[in-house]
């Protein structure tokens, strides 16, 4: 897949909750907002091994260096501009293979894609692991986006499913979403944001359908599709009274 066709990929699939997905180009691709779309997390990269865990400035940079992040950003001449991370670190059945070994926290973990066979807190490590290295990337993130003040950045990380783990004897995802259990259909929707003036009701329940109304509006992009009961940032009105 070309440049192109990832930026067309990637529009599509923020407009996926609406019908109208001739409007993605006016939207994204003209405007060159789109600049970066990585895969990270899919293979369990290993670190070059000159950074403990516990030195978390030295391991920013190095996921930095591995993915271009910062350097992509630098180096855009748009005031706008949408990056993208695709991680696949919660995915099963192999979720012993989704993290680098010095991420491996919980042990003994499950190494076979047999998950109804595994042992039940085996399982259970080897998924703990795939968090714990997902939270040192979003961690990296972060710190890369606090390293450049002069942008005004946002970071937003959801998933499109959760996994189940064996409860009901049910494993990873698919159960049609109407029967499905909570497991597979309660996501993580975490959101940083450099505005301190931007204020985010933590209780508030939102989903997926909240990410493409939400983004436009961190971007300041009109569009006739957008929907501000569905954007996060969006300050209700205070009473006059």
């Amino acid at each position: 897949m070309n440049g192109r066709q990832a930026e067309r990929k990637l529009s599509a699939l923020l407009l996926r909750s609406h019908r109208e997905y001739g409007r993605a180009p006016s939207l994204h691709l003209r405007a060159g907002i789109v600049r970066f779309l990585v895969e990270v997390g899919l293979r369990g990269e290993q670190d070059d091994g000159h950074a403990p865990l516990d030195e978390r400035e030295r391991a920013v940079l190095q996921f930095s260096r591995r993915a271009g992040l910062r350097e992509e950003i630098l180096s855009g001449s748009k005031d706008k501009m949408l990056v993208v991370l695709h991680t696949s670190t919660s995915h099963g059945p192999t979720y012993y293979k989704k993290y680098p070994p010095e991420f491996e926290v919980f042990s003994p973990v499950c190494t076979t894609v047999e998950m109804s066979k595994a042992d039940p807190k085996e399982l259970m490590n080897a998924y703990d692991n795939t968090i714990v290295y997902t939270d040192y990337l979003i961690h990296s993130v972060i710190e890369i986006l606090r390293g450049i003040p002069q942008r005004r950045s946002c970071v937003i990380f959801v998933s499109d499913h959760g996994e189940s783990l064996g409860e009901g004897n049910l494993y990873m995802h698919g159960v049609p979403i109407l029967v499905a259990p909570k497991e597979q259909i309660e996501i993580p929707f975490i959101v940083w944001t450099s505005d301190e003036a931007l204020e985010i009701d933590p209780e508030k329940k939102v989903g997926q359908y909240h990410v493409f109304h939400s983004v436009l509006s961190f971007l300041g992009i009109d569009s006739p599709v957008y929907d501000e009961s569905l954007d996060i940032f969006r300050q209700p009105e205070k009473d006059k009274n």
